[in-house]
């Protein structure tokens, strides 16, 4: 009986899955233009990919969807790549572990280490030393979107120069294992988040925060995150939408 996957507050995920008993499931570069292929094709505008990046025997997506709007996803896109593979290169059964990765991604700062993570992957298996790298979404941020979605990311760092200048490599110690920076921390029990958010706010202007000036908002809201409150635990409390709070950035 297969594990029940995680489930991100945020709807962002990171994506892995690996070659079958760790074999190569890219050959060459027209393998992987079929996998892009296949990706932009099943991309849904609600289920925006913010990065990629294909090795030789593993992919990594960072990707908002539903859990089941995902696993669909994921299926159809790893089936019919599948059946391709297997054609072109005369090779029968799964070439993909049957189960793909999802590791949820719910904090601002863990989200943005795991898009320079899947960008400097190259680096880390000694393939390139800098991020570009023809076959990730690096260079879609410095040049022109094909499938990534790249407006959150450049506003939460403040631009092109700042995404660069975040990804630079200008030591090893930058090229960082995704388990060091993975969160460890559990979300806050609803009661104890609710009971922090009233020591910082009353209640009627957290339920009346939907109607206040934009700075106000965002303010607030902001503090409420940085307090520990998840994203469902603020949107119940404002009833402002979940894709609203998970774009304000903390102080």
């Amino acid at each position: 009986m297969s594990k029940s996957r995680a489930k991100s507050e945020s709807n962002i995920y990171h994506v892995m899955a690996r070659g079958d008993g760790r074999q190569i499931v890219f050959e060459n570069d027209e393998d992987r233009k079929l996998f892009l292929a296949l990706l932009r094709n099943r991309k849904q505008q609600d289920a925006p990919i913010f990065a990629w990046c294909l090795m030789d025997n593993h992919f990594h997506l960072v990707i908002q969807a539903s859990l089941p709007v995902l696993s669909l996803m994921m299926q159809q896109i790893m089936s019919q790549y599948t059946t391709s593979f297997n054609t072109r290169h005369q090779h029968t059964g799964h070439i993909f572990n049957q189960r793909f990765k999802s590791e949820p991604i719910n904090d601002d700062s863990y989200f943005l280490t795991v898009v320079r993570y899947v960008h400097q992957n190259p680096i880390k298996a000694g393939i390139t030393k800098t991020c570009f790298y023809p076959w990730s979404s690096y260079g879609e941020y410095i040049d022109a979107p094909r499938i990534a979605s790249i407006a959150l990311i450049l506003e939460m760092l403040g631009g092109i120069g700042a995404f660069q200048s975040f990804h630079d490599i200008s030591s090893k110690e930058k090229v960082l294992d995704v388990d060091s920076v993975r969160p460890k921390t559990r979300s806050l029990p609803d009661e104890e988040a609710f009971n922090r958010a009233f020591r910082l706010y009353n209640r009627d202007l957290l339920r009346d925060l939907k109607g206040a000036e934009r700075s106000e908002r965002d303010s607030t809201i902001a503090s409420l995150k940085e307090a520990g409150l998840t994203f469902r635990q603020i949107e119940r409390l404002t009833g402002i939408g979940r894709g609203i709070i998970q774009n304000i950035k903390t102080h």
